[in-house]
Formats: structure tokens, sequence, C-alpha cells
């Protein structure tokens, strides 16, 4: 526990570092911010669009 906190660096903080001064840290925050369609909502949509599609015969 003490190593991950000796060596974690915020994304803010690194940001101002140099590339020597960050060897052998890494970056904790939010690192990435993407807004993404919510998994379930997605998914229901996509078994209304199936119900309505009318089968085909093989």
């Amino acid at each position: 526990m003490k190593w991950l906190r000796d060596h974690a660096v915020t994304l803010e903080k690194a940001r101002k570092m140099t590339p020597d001064a960050l060897e052998n840290k890494f970056t904790i925050g939010i690192l990435a911010d993407v807004e993404k369609p919510i998994y379930t909502e997605e998914y229901e949509k996509i078994r209304k669009m199936a119900k309505r599609r009318p089968k085909e015969k093989a």
C-alpha cells in the first residue's frame, strides 16, 4: 500500500512533471471522460426493432 501511495501521481501533477520525474510512476484520476450509451437502453432498442421486423421464411 505504501508503494502505491509513493508511486501514484494525479493527472494534473503528471502534466507538470518532467519525463524523468515520471519514471517508475503511474497516473491516477480521470484519464478519459467519454459519453457512451447505456447498454440496457441500447439493448432494449434492438429488442423492439427485432419484434417489429417481419420474420423471413426460409
